[in-house]
């Protein structure tokens, strides 16, 4: 009896084990110029393997496992590789309650949403071309923290570009490392999209350095609803409408007083928007200083109880 009962410990130990204790170094190739899938890879995905893609992967994948299997994996496009997603009813890559995923050197196009992120954390996208999809470029939503965007191009997508929503927290332009910010940088291209650049909605939380964000179809960063942003050292030019809208009691750092670090320098326009260059509005707070980003209706406006805190 005594036996039997360490064997059953010992099996009860083993299946509750936690995912970190589980992670392997593995690689796998998906060619899908040979008709191999990425879906099918991924049934036998170990926490912590890289998937190599090779070709044009038609699929839309939805990723999640309440046993953690796809933690701290990454899907690499090896700087060749794209993901269409034909059907256009679901994302082309939706991540569900993953963490520590990683897309990298991919293009992602098709779909409905290009990448959706979901109560997924440490989410990292890096040398990836979002374009084409059928309405957000990248969406992360639903309390998926310390998600970080670099190197990345996200444009010609019809409805916005980049959008962090519902109490989530992403770096764009830098890594998650502590220093990251000066150090591990990666600037981004956030273009032509049919809506806003980047719009960060609903609680949440970015820090957007180093990127250009241009010729949008409305504002190049607007944030709203009890939102805060840290918007330094970018190049807001050429949006149809306003440089950065902020509104609807959301605070925005646009730089630093003074300083040279990346997350101090003010913001440039090398073109000028369709409206104005910095537009404040319904008691959101601003603050930093306004660099050269300007409009056609002028470089500022404040309205409905905003508060200028800028230096001048």
């Amino acid at each position: 009896m005594k036996k039997i009962s360490l064997l059953i410990v010992t099996i009860v130990l083993l299946v509750a084990a936690p995912p970190e204790a589980k992670a392997f170094n593995l690689t796998r190739l998906v060619d899908c110029s040979a008709g191999q899938k990425v879906a099918d890879a991924l049934k036998f995905a170990l926490p912590g393997e890289t998937i190599l893609l090779n070709g044009t992967c038609n699929e839309n994948l939805f990723i999640s496992s309440p046993f953690h299997q796809f933690d701290g994996i990454t899907l690499d496009g090896q700087g060749v590789a794209t993901l269409n997603g034909p059907d256009a009813t679901l994302n082309t890559i939706e991540l569900v309650g993953v963490q520590g995923f990683t897309v990298k050197r991919l293009t992602v196009t098709g779909g409905f949403d290009g990448i959706s992120i979901n109560t997924s954390p440490g989410t990292a996208i890096d040398t990836v071309v979002v374009q084409n999809v059928g309405r957000i470029g990248v969406h992360f939503q639903r309390a998926s923290t310390m998600g970080f965007v670099v190197n990345s191009t996200i444009q010609n997508n019809p409805s916005n570009g980049l959008v962090i929503n519902e109490n989530s927290y992403v770096r764009v332009g830098f890594s998650a490392d502590v220093g990251a910010s000066q150090g591990a940088t990666g600037p981004n291209v956030i273009s032509n999209n049919g809506g806003f650049g980047i719009r960060v909605q609903r609680s949440a939380v970015a820090r957007i350095y180093l990127n250009t964000i241009d010729s949008n179809a409305n504002d190049g960063i607007h944030v709203e609803s009890d939102s805060y942003a840290e918007v330094a050292s970018n190049e807001i030019g050429g949006n149809a409408k306003n440089g950065v809208f902020v509104s609807e009691n959301s605070v925005l750092h646009l730089g630093n007083a003074t300083g040279t670090k990346n997350e101090d320098n003010p913001n440039t326009s090398t073109a000028p928007n369709g409206a104005f260059g910095l537009a404040a509005s319904w008691g959101a707070y601003v603050q930093g200083r306004q660099g050269t980003l300007t409009g056609t209706s002028g470089a500022a406006s404040f309205a409905h109880g905003s508060n200028n805190n800028l230096t001048p």
